[in-house]
């Protein structure tokens, strides 16, 4: 990379507020389908600014193929704009409230959820070079180990 390239990427961050991170790149509504708990799912993924743009907000929803039976949860992140660290809170329809801890690349965020108090697990949220979005869900077994228990792929729609 030559010296100017770096410096208009440097100048160009910086004017942005630094470099964007998978939750910025993931800001949208989202469709699409996959497994959970073993049941095939459709889903509904929409990421933005939220709380006068000091929040980014994930809403996610699945109903599970064939039921009427919705889940619905929601996080709110703080500080994942340009960061590659942010913290969060959520919540869903089970009842459960989750503290979430996230790590982000340009393409994933990678977010830990859980107290002790609470089942410990992560979703990873994966950009693929298709323009699409994977994401990825696990909780932690009692012997330490990572259960996967969803998988769903999704498509921008808009």
């Amino acid at each position: 990379m030559t010296w100017w390239v770096l410096a208009l990427t440097i100048a160009l961050q910086a004017q942005a507020g630094g470099p964007a991170g998978a939750l910025s790149v993931m800001e949208g509504k989202w469709t699409g389908k996959g497994t959970v708990n073993a049941q095939e799912v459709a889903a509904d993924l929409e990421v933005g600014p939220a709380l006068g743009q000091q929040f980014s907000r994930l809403q996610y929803r699945f109903t599970p193929v064939g039921t009427r039976g919705t889940f619905e949860g929601v996080a709110y992140y703080k500080g994942c704009k340009a960061a590659t660290s942010c913290s969060g809170r959520w919540l869903d329809s089970s009842g459960a409230m989750h503290v979430l801890s996230a790590v982000q690349t340009a393409d994933v965020l990678t977010s830990e959820w859980g107290d002790g108090a609470t089942p410990r697990g992560k979703t990873e949220y994966r950009l693929n070079g298709e323009g699409g979005l994977v994401v990825t869900d696990w909780v932690r077994a009692t012997d330490g180990s990572w259960r996967q228990f969803g998988l769903v792929t999704y498509a921008r729609v808009r």
